[in-house]
């Protein structure tokens, strides 16, 4: 961007005036590669363009004017970091959401000489990206536009949550269906359904308010936008906003009286602006929720950039919030005005946060009054069968907020004899290694469970329990004794050990599993006779090679059970 600057300022950093362009157009006299060819082309502009040279920077952009009596340069890199000037920094897409001209990812690595390292990563687990669900209460109640006198509510518990099987975080909010709310009258069959729902057993509990606040700033004193269109909050008879009701409470209603015995709430789910301050994250914490939503990354391809890509969370103050991967359905649907249908689009943007980066899971996020209409439970029956194909490893919103949580406390360094010891790893399961810097040595290591390359990165699982120390190697080959390493699953390791006999396991996820083991170390070659073989607790199962030293197992099962990988 720009900012004003005196002569002194522009000398220490090496800058030089030059005569502004006044009306000569511009022609370009140098374009790195990296520039005008990433979200936005170069177009040629004068206006705001800062007077400057940069006599001794490796020169991004350079241009002249067309008498070739003044040089700028727009972009470059130098001894002391990198610049890159308004307006060629960012433009809009016929959209109008900002694009960046260069690629952001080569102008700050080079800029900020950043090598590459290992960097945690919550978008993949065990080789395979991640699948989240998770539904806010909002329309509980609505009735659906189906045959019968159904609730939203109890479409998607039938059509959604008994059918697929996922793992789901379901929340509700308590002034919607319970007795001090707006139905009470109603409360008693409310609650019931809400009994059953939270009695499923992929289906974990979470809150999302008592009055579902609009405007969280209410609480703290922070500015708020007009009310007028949704309120503060939702208009119960008789409540005055407390931030200790809206989250200590209604947890407490949710755990003792819709929660089975053994199954309190895990998660707190932002209503609203999902904006809390510092002191409504505090309380969640405190309570040993995990808390989600906020943020707002989406798009489909006729309007996307990475400026639509929103960070995992946010700091405030002490607390961290952590965002939704993804935006919700209502936003798919022009805030719930249609096409109800609309959610459908939000496959484009999962596409999009996979290719040429991975920069997020598959996060199917909704409200129950997506079950009110034919055409938003159709869209969410399109979203989940994309998202199964996908080859993906679900987890519940807790898990992934867990990971979440250690990625912002993870620490990495380099020993001297070049390994990378990694910390707080135990709630981090996934490094994101660039090629260059090699793959796992799975001996050297320490709670390193092996690798699978996607694109132009390496994902390391790493052990959920033991201490990590990673060490990479740069081309040489697997030892003829290396053991077998884990390429990927589509569930969570609970149990992963090498001994003289093999590899003693246990895999547990939702899907019926699937294990891909790279078998290099044990000296046979594809097409060859199989190396090992999968014992659980139904029998032996045989794999099948699908690729070079790489086999697949396939059980009916979702967990191994105490299992053994043996090989020859």
């Amino acid at each position: 961007g720009n900012a004003p600057v005196d002569a002194h300022c522009l000398d220490r950093l090496g800058f030089k005036l030059q005569s502004p362009p006044g009306q000569q157009p511009l022609a370009v006299v140098q374009q790195h590669a990296r520039v005008g060819r990433f979200e936005a082309p170069l177009r040629l502009r004068r206006i705001n363009l800062p007077p400057l040279r940069h006599p001794a920077a490796e020169v991004w952009l350079q241009l002249q004017t067309a008498d070739k009596t003044s040089v700028y340069d727009a972009m470059g890199v130098t001894s002391w970091g990198g610049f890159a000037f308004h307006p060629y920094l960012l433009d809009r897409n016929p959209a109008r959401t900002p694009a960046w001209i260069p690629d952001p990812y080569a102008l700050l690595s080079a800029a900020l000489r950043l090598a590459p390292l290992p960097a945690p990563d919550v978008t993949t687990e065990n080789g395979r990206r991640i699948l989240l669900a998770h539904i806010d209460g909002d329309g509980f109640v609505s009735r659906a536009e189906m045959p019968g006198d159904l609730l939203a509510a109890e479409v998607i518990e039938n059509q959604v949550l008994k059918h697929y099987g996922l793992p789901h975080t379901v929340s509700i909010i308590e002034g919607e269906i319970g007795a001090q709310g707006m139905y009470s009258q109603q409360a008693p069959r409310y609650e019931a359904v809400a009994r059953r729902i939270f009695g499923l057993d992929r289906v974990e509990i979470a809150s999302h308010t008592f009055s579902h606040p609009f405007y969280w700033g209410i609480f703290d004193g922070r500015e708020v936008p007009d009310t007028t269109m949704y309120g503060a909050h939702m208009k119960i008879p008789g409540y005055q906003a407390d931030l200790g009701r809206e989250i200590r409470g209604s947890v407490a209603y949710i755990n003792e009286r819709l929660a089975p015995a053994g199954k309190p709430v895990k998660v707190f789910l932002w209503s609203g602006d999902a904006a809390p301050g510092e002191e409504a994250v505090r309380l969640t914490r405190e309570l040993g929720l995990v808390n989600v939503n906020g943020g707002d990354t989406r798009g489909t391809r006729d309007n996307f950039g990475l400026t639509n890509v929103w960070p995992t969370g946010i700091r405030l103050g002490r607390e961290l919030q952590l965002y939704a991967p993804v935006m919700n359905e209502n936003l798919y649907t022009n805030l719930w005005q249609g096409p109800y249908y609309g959610f459908r689009d939000a496959i484009e943007t999962f596409e999009l946060l996979e290719h040429p980066r991975r920069l997020k899971p598959i996060n199917i996020y909704y409200h129950f009054y997506s079950g009110s209409k034919l055409g938003a439970l159709d869209a969410l029956h399109k979203l989940y069968e994309w998202a199964l194909a996908q080859g993906v490893n679900p987890l519940y919103l807790s898990d992934y907020a867990m990971r979440a949580q250690g990625m912002y406390r993870f620490s990495l360094a380099r020993d001297l004899a070049g390994g990378w010891q990694v910390r707080h790893g135990q709630q981090v399961r996934t490094l994101r290694v660039p090629l260059s810097l090699g793959e796992p040595d799975v001996q050297a290591s320490t709670g390193i469970l092996g690798s699978t390359v996607v694109g132009s990165v390496r994902y390391v699982h790493l052990h959920p329990e033991k201490p990590q120390r990673l060490v990479l190697t740069a081309g040489a080959p697997i030892a003829g004794n290396a053991p077998p390493s884990l390429v990927a699953t589509n569930a969570q390791v609970r149990k992963w050990q090498v001994t003289d006999a093999g590899v003693d396991l246990q895999l547990a996820g939702y899907l019926p599993l699937e294990v891909d083991i790279d078998v290099r170390g044990q000296g046979r070659l594809a097409g060859a006779a199989l190396p090992c073989t999968l014992v659980t607790p139904q029998g032996k199962i045989q794999g099948g090679w699908i690729g070079k030293d790489v086999i697949r197992f396939k059980l009916k099962e979702t967990d191994t059970g105490a299992a053994r990988l043996v090989c020859r």
